[in-house]
């Protein structure tokens, strides 16, 4: 009933638009759903239920997902004017509240590549669960090494 081209779609634009959470990204679609339709071929005469959506969206290939969107954002950074250096930041980070000492969990990083000049894009990222700083350098190198790009400046932190 709900062709996933369609929900990817409404789920971008509606995170885009600031929505933080399954229901937050169904009221999107359902406040938009008459422009949605008028504006692409949607067909749905409703939008789908917040459980359906998470279903929908959990039943996703996360890698595959993940290496689409990098080999999109690299397309756009080859269509960009030639002799424009492309500047790509690497920046690491730690999700709040996601340690917890009494379960032994470590609390989860996550390690950002965006370009900070042109398109301003997200290229890639890679997330550890260590707390130890040195997995970050082994992040930066394992993430510069499968963006596979050459003739960009990288700008990372004090810590490289």
């Amino acid at each position: 009933m709900y062709d996933l081209p369609h929900v990817l779609l409404c789920s971008i634009l509606a995170v885009a638009a600031g929505a933080d959470s399954y229901r937050a990204i169904v009221r999107f679609m359902d406040a938009r759903l008459p422009w949605l339709r008028a504006n692409s071929a949607m067909t749905w005469a409703k939008a789908p239920s917040h459980t359906g959506l998470r279903k929908i969206l959990l039943g996703l290939d996360q890698a595959a997902v993940e290496q689409a969107l990098r080999r999109q954002s690299q397309c756009a950074l080859a269509a960009q004017e030639a002799g424009q250096i492309v500047t790509v930041a690497l920046d690491g980070k730690t999700l709040r509240d996601s340690l917890d000492r009494a379960k032994g969990v470590s609390a989860l990083q996550w390690l950002a590549a965006f370009t900070t000049s042109g398109q301003r894009l997200v290229l890639g990222q890679v997330a550890w669960g260590s707390g130890e700083k040195g997995y970050e350098i082994n992040a930066v190198q394992r993430l510069i090494e499968e963006l596979g790009m050459e003739g960009v400046l990288f700008t990372l932190d004090a810590l490289h």
